[in-house]
């Protein structure tokens, strides 16, 4: 039976064309379905089954009756997602005693039931959403015979031994029923990659600390802007998407595509092994995900600091904030800093184009205004938005860079500014925006224009899908008015103070 166990998310390598699917309809209209085909792992079984969801309320039972005589039935789940201990797959053993599987479980996941034939009754509990269907996607298995103990699911990868038809696989670096998953070791300061990890895949990693200590793991999605990054770290097992199934989350992923930065930071952590779990979100991703991702590790009691503030900055320990040099300043709202984001000397009756503002970041441009120039100038800011889908908004400040309110999603109002545009940012997702800061308010010193492009999943209107292309004209200029740089400018801006 070696042979009948390389079997991989529904494919084998013998009688393939025997191949029986059974998708189980668990709606009510025919609650128990009975399974007898051979136990050689030609017979698939599914309730929703990974593209597609299942019922809200969903009950049915399924008995598996293969037609050998079996001391023991192995089942091989290749995909396994329900709503955590509300959804569930109870599987009946010999004794009558159950076992119950709920959650994003990691597979291959092989479960063994010393039976010749087993009861599996799937219930999904209605009462958590008002929704006809769930937005977690079932399970897809299928089972083979268990009796012989020397035969182990994909023979453990090459990376296991077979104990009883159960592999313990040989080290931290593989995981999976049949350590078929590498899990790469982080090391301390050194960045990975994350390379086109497809919608619902999961890249894993891990590190281990033999004494107390802390420990910083950020994350950096580089790839398109509708991939979504999750991240996931589990102390002495591998984490899931699923509540109870991690130690530690990025708490604002789950609500919140926000920002490119995704980050885990525990500053009193106890000896182990850690894995780390990135996965690109099945339900919210349409595209590949890449990323970078590093572990940052500091003393016990002390926190790392969010990309090493990025080499432009010096890490305050005792906080994990970054004290940024000049010239560099922080992530999206005021804490936690990165410092990166360069802040740029505007030209003068110039346009400048940019062409990879990503959602969650700032383009900042600095304008010196001399004793000269302070109450016989107008400043005049003009943006204009080339990508469609991109919601950006334009601000300008004096004396500080424009930011977004701590802890706050980015509405208009939500900012930290002296001047914006607000009809402009409410028209055409703010593909056209205007300030002019007048003589009477345009003072001696630093002023700072502030380019943002909004995240998304904020519950209101404005939200951006896509990586901004602007151009952006800047003027202090006595008299007249210049020349437009768009069809459409704002008269007069507003002064938010």
């Amino acid at each position: 039976m070696r042979f009948l166990l390389a079997l991989v998310l529904g494919h084998c390598w013998i009688s393939c064309c025997r191949a029986t699917n059974h998708v189980i309809d668990c709606d009510g209209v025919e609650p128990s379905h009975n399974i007898t085909g051979p136990a050689d792992g030609t017979n698939f079984f599914s309730v929703g089954g990974e593209f597609s969801s299942y019922s809200n309320g969903a009950k049915c039972t399924i008995l598996i009756q293969p037609p050998e005589d079996l001391g023991r039935i192995r089942f091989i789940f290749t995909f396994f997602q329900t709503e955590k201990s509300r959804d569930h797959l109870a599987i009946t053993k010999a004794d009558g005693s159950k076992m119950y599987l709920t959650g994003d479980l990691l597979t291959p996941l092989v479960i063994q039931v010393d039976s010749s034939s087993v009861e599996l009754v799937f219930t999904a509990d209605k009462s958590h959403h008002p929704n006809s269907q769930t937005m977690q996607l079932g399970f897809n298995a299928t089972y083979v015979s268990g009796d012989d103990d020397e035969a182990c699911y994909n023979d453990c990868s090459g990376h296991g031994v077979c104990v009883e038809g159960l592999c313990n696989c040989e080290s931290s670096a593989f995981i999976g029923s049949d350590c078929s998953i590498e899990a790469l070791q982080l090391v301390d300061g050194v960045s990975q990659s994350v390379d086109d990890l497809k919608v619902g895949g999961w890249a894993y990693f891990f590190f281990t600390a033999e004494e107390q200590f802390g420990w910083l793991v950020d994350v950096v999605d580089t790839g398109p802007v509708d991939s979504d990054a999750f991240l996931v770290v589990g102390k002495d097992y591998v984490p899931r998407l699923s509540t109870g199934a991690f130690d530690e989350t990025d708490w604002l992923d789950w609500y919140y595509d926000r920002t490119d930065i995704h980050y885990v930071v525990k500053s009193r952590a106890e000896p182990g092994t850690y894995y780390v779990g990135v996965a690109n979100h099945k339900k919210r991703a349409t595209h590949k995900l890449s990323a970078q991702i590093t572990l940052r590790t500091s003393a016990y009691g002390e926190k790392a600091c969010i990309l090493d503030c990025s080499g432009h900055g010096t890490c305050d320990t005792a906080t994990g904030g970054c004290d940024c040099t000049g010239g560099w300043e922080n992530t999206g709202w005021n804490y936690p800093s990165s410092c990166r984001f360069e802040v740029k000397d505007a030209q003068i009756d110039h346009t400048t184009e940019e062409d990879n503002l990503r959602v969650g970041d700032w383009n900042y441009f600095h304008v010196a205004v001399s004793s000269e120039q302070a109450g016989r100038r107008h400043l005049l800011v003009d943006l204009m938005v080339h990508t469609t889908h991109a919601q950006t908004i334009l601000l300008v400040r004096k004396d500080e860079v424009p930011r977004l309110g701590q802890d706050l999603v980015p509405t208009y109002d939500a900012f930290e500014a002296d001047f914006g545009d607000p009809n402009g940012f409410a028209t055409v997702h703010g593909s056209l925006q205007s300030i002019t800061v007048g003589m009477a308010n345009l003072t001696e010193g630093d002023w700072y224009i502030g380019v943002y492009n909004l995240w998304g999943f904020t519950g209101v209107n404005e939200e951006s899908h896509a990586t901004a292309e602007y151009s952006l004209y800047v003027n202090l200029y006595s008299a007249g008015l210049p020349c437009p740089r768009s069809k459409a400018r704002s008269v007069t801006a507003t002064h938010r103070r």
